[in-house]
This record gives C-alpha cells, sequence and structure tokens, in this order.
C-alpha cells in the first residue's frame, strides 16, 4: 500500500522512512522478521512492557530474542 501510495504521489519510496510499534513480547524475532518483510527500518518498544522490578533483565531477554 505503501508503495501505491508513494507512485501515485510522485514520491520516491526509498526516501520514505518506515517506523511502527512493536508489540510482539512473545515472539519478539517473528516480530522482527515480519517488520523486516515489511520494511520496516525502525521499531519504537515502549519502554513501559519493562517496567517494575526485574524489567531490565526482561529488557535483556527481549534484546536478546529481538537482536539474536
Amino acid at each position: 500500500a505503501l508503495d501505491a501510495a508513494c507512485k501515485q504521489a510522485g514520491r520516491d519510496r526509498s526516501e520514505v522512512a518506515l517506523h511502527a510499534l512493536f508489540i510482539e513480547l512473545g515472539e519478539p524475532a517473528a516480530g522482527v522478521a515480519r517488520f523486516e518483510a515489511l520494511g520496516v527500518e525502525r521499531a519504537l518498544v515502549p519502554a513501559f512492557f519493562f517496567a517494575g522490578e526485574d524489567g531490565l533483565e526482561r529488557l535483556e531477554i527481549f534484546a536478546e530474542k529481538a537482536i539474536g
């Protein structure tokens, strides 16, 4: 849809950055793969997902699964 909208507007798709809100906490690697397939360049991960006493530990686990 983005490619078609860019073409219709006379825009170069490569000049449009695609960002999205990341919500795949259960399967981060699968979420990353879906975003890559869609051409998402930046995933925003809400900090409140990692709120609480063990937040940093959960963030590390998430990062290992999402980034590899």
